[in-house]
């Protein structure tokens, strides 16, 4: 470290940069596939732990980003600091519990930035998401005025310049401007990838020069760089395929620790490096941002608490990275709903089953019937029937751990083997395509969904007359 002055009392030793750079819908494997040059100057040069079980908490980008910045589930967060009653004109989150509130008074300067303002991370579920700046420096006003006055093409440039260079070199005069203070920065870039994931390609060349320019330059050395994304592609045709089930369910991570940090805390980096197999979420990023705020906190891995499944396995329990993670933790223990869930170690799935059967046509009865009953209000909504039940499998859990999703309260008693039953389907008017995970109700021929219906492909305009949270259902009548 080489910062020349300390602030709350910290030393220069415990104070370190975190800076988060996500990248829209874009999983480890496409990753790899549209930055290679990126990829290889990380690995080679850069010496950075990929986290090869990073898996997402829920369906969409909000959901997966809320765990990250807060520690909590959106369920959570909405309880915790929202009025539940107003409407998303109305609704404001300045009083919520980020974690850059938290670095900010330990002394960091905190930054936030994201290129598609329209469909920014908080304003695209609230319109008015900050009354006042979140953050000590805050890129919203700039974006917003260059995507109204000089955004181009097919919006990803600004002016002659991609706006995912504007990002880089936003975050490039953050590092230089404050080499000699702490700083904590999150950087979003949607455009880049959000409506087609070969457009990451386009971002290439810019992401490595500059990872080239922060290591030339010094600002690695006193810097830890996350590499992150909410969730794979969603709504594209490879979401149909096996391949794209499962990259949607596996997002990028990559982590990047200053070249001294191995010999100044070997047992964390171990850990580390150890855990990049693992199975771990946002939860447990939150848990390492932590640490990373306080470096003293990794002394002393020894006498925290980390691993205690025995005593209350229905509990979710994050973890640091730098703690070590055990090889047998289950998807809810790391908080990831079943659903989302591809991790074998909880698992076994059967081979197909046939579509037609009286048992998946029950259950997609049911998941489509719930659907009707989610717009049963909207009267501008026009009720849903089957079209077609393209794929259906059981997966065979074994578990002591609750089922439904990570906002929802234990079932009453423990249950040691279960099934699910995940299947894919469309319905009309729309041609909308769908995913769900059901479980078998206490009633005989019940089921029950153990996470919400969710959409693989686009609406586009067919929900334009409803709010965000009915338009992966509605086809606007």
């Amino acid at each position: 470290m080489d910062f020349v002055s300390s602030t709350n009392g910290k030393s220069a030793e415990e104070r370190i940069n975190v800076i988060l750079l996500g990248f829209d819908a874009t999983s480890r494997m496409n990753f790899l596939r549209t930055m290679p040059k990126s990829n290889a100057y990380l690995l080679k040069n850069l010496s950075a732990i990929v986290m090869e079980g990073y898996t997402k908490v829920a369906e969409n980008t909000l959901p997966n980003v809320i765990p990250v910045l807060s520690g909590h589930t959106l369920g959570e967060f909405k309880r915790k600091c929202m009025d539940l009653g107003a409407d998303s004109g109305s609704v404001h989150v300045d009083e919520c519990p980020f974690i850059w509130k938290r670095f900010s008074t330990n002394g960091f300067r905190t930054g936030f930035a994201e290129d598609d303002v329209g469909i920014g991370i908080f304003n695209m579920n609230w319109r008015h998401a900050f009354e006042k700046p979140p953050t000590d420096y805050y890129l919203r006003p700039f974006s917003n005025l260059m995507q109204a006055k000089q955004s181009s093409g097919d919006g990803q440039c600004y002016g002659t310049r991609l706006s995912f260079k504007v990002l880089l070199d936003n975050l490039e005069n953050t590092a230089v401007t404050l080499k000699n203070h702490p700083f904590f920065h999150f950087t979003w870039a949607t455009k880049l990838s959000h409506n087609n994931p070969n457009h990451l390609a386009l971002g290439d060349i810019p992401l490595l020069r500059f990872l080239r320019f922060m290591h030339r330059d010094g600002h690695l050395n006193r810097t830890v760089l996350v590499l992150m994304s909410d969730h794979g592609s969603r709504l594209d045709g490879i979401r149909s395929t096996s391949q794209g089930k499962v990259e949607d369910r596996m997002p990028l991570f990559y982590l990047v620790p200053p070249p001294w940090f191995a010999t100044r805390f070997p047992t964390a980096y171990q850990n580390l490096k150890a855990n990049s197999d693992k199975l771990t979420s946002a939860f447990d990023l939150h848990e390492t941002l932590l640490d990373l705020m306080d470096l003293s906190r990794l002394d002393n891995l020894e006498g925290r608490d980390v691993n205690a499944d025995e005593i209350s396995s229905r509990q979710r329990k994050a973890s640091s990275l730098f703690q070590p993670i055990s090889h047998n933790r289950t998807c809810l223990r790391a908080g990831i709903p079943l659903h989302w869930c591809v991790c074998r170690g909880d698992s076994v799935q059967r081979p197909m089953v046939d579509v037609e059967s009286e048992e998946v046509q029950s259950a997609v009865r049911y998941a489509v019937d719930t659907m009707n009953y989610h717009l049963r209000w909207q009267h501008s909504c026009a009720t849903l029937t089957l079209q077609k039940t393209t794929d259906a499998f059981y997966i065979d859990f074994e578990s002591k751990e609750k089922l439904g999703s990570a906002d929802e309260k234990p079932a009453d008693g423990d249950t040691d083997k279960f099934t699910i039953l995940r299947l894919s389907f469309t319905t009309l008017p729309g041609e909308g395509a769908f995913e769900a995970s059901l479980v078998r109700g206490v009633v005989k021929g019940s089921w029950l969904l153990a996470e919400k219906v969710v959409r693989t492909n686009e609406y586009g305009d067919q929900s334009h007359c409803v709010d965000q949270d009915f338009k992966e259902f509605c086809y606007c009548t």
